[in-house]
């Protein structure tokens, strides 16, 4: 559960629980700026917390599998579905297997 307090003058979202889906995430403290006015998110949290962190990190990270998936018409989740679809139209598979390649 994340609290978003909005200011009148100055919006402001207060996080202090992390949502464990980055969209989600995005979507609360995005809502500070609905108006189109400056905002600002501020988000509390303590050590424990740092697996939530790389989960939003990592979790719907694109890897050089999903571009090989995407290529060959193979299931992706929906959000990395879009994603390629979209750098598709502006970039050859090739380039998106290159962009994507992980350096282990």
């Amino acid at each position: 559960m994340v609290w978003v307090l909005i200011k009148k003058i100055f919006a402001q979202s207060f996080t202090f629980i992390f949502q464990q889906v980055l969209l989600n995430y995005i979507q609360e403290i995005g809502r500070a700026g609905r108006d189109g006015e400056l905002s600002q998110a501020i988000s509390l949290f303590q050590p424990d917390d740092k697996y939530i962190l790389e989960t939003l990190l990592f979790a719907d990270m694109i890897t050089e599998e999903d571009v090989q998936n995407f290529e060959i018409g193979e299931f992706l989740a929906p959000d990395k579905q879009d994603v390629l679809t979209t750098l598709h139209s502006f970039y050859s598979i090739g380039a998106l297997k290159q962009i994507f390649k992980q350096i282990i």
